[in-house]
């Protein structure tokens, strides 16, 4: 519900930041109390125990370099959203984060303008037999077109 504007918002620091130490307490308190629920010290300790055991070489970069850091940083809460959604993590139920690929979209663009266009409208049986019944309609077409142009 939250993470497309949460990551868009660590985004837009990140830019215009150049550390952690940039961001103003007003704003920094916000990102700690409700997207991370923890201070940015407490992610940045998750974060360098993770990257010890995976790419010491991360923990290096970002103590020599206070911006690769702060990506670090808001990098983990990219990882925490799709975590707490794999988990079901209700207490964090605004963060989660359901990576997909470009199926989803063409999912989403071929429902377009029909009653399944809400995801709320959406059931994996009706689906299903939607699909089917689409890929029937498609395989009908195309023996047709086979037949009338002669293939046997």
């Amino acid at each position: 519900m939250f993470f497309p504007a949460r990551a868009r918002k660590l985004y837009e620091l990140y830019r215009r930041h150049e550390s952690l130490d940039e961001i103003d307490a007003e704003t920094r308190a916000v990102i700690e109390a409700r997207y991370f629920r923890k201070s940015f010290e407490e992610v940045w300790q998750d974060t360098r125990a993770f990257f010890a055991v995976r790419d010491p070489r991360e923990i290096e970069q970002a103590e020599q370099n206070p911006k690769h850091k702060m990506a670090l940083v808001f990098r983990w809460y990219f990882g925490h959203s799709q975590r707490a959604a794999m988990q079901g993590l209700e207490e964090y139920r605004v963060d989660f984060q359901v990576h997909c690929g470009p199926a989803l979209g063409a999912f989403n663009q071929w429902v377009r303008g029909t009653v399944r266009e809400s995801w709320r409208n959406r059931h994996v049986d009706e689906i299903g037999e939607l699909m089917m019944r689409e890929t029937a309609v498609c395989l009908e077409q195309r023996l047709d077109e086979l037949v009338n142009a002669g293939a046997r």
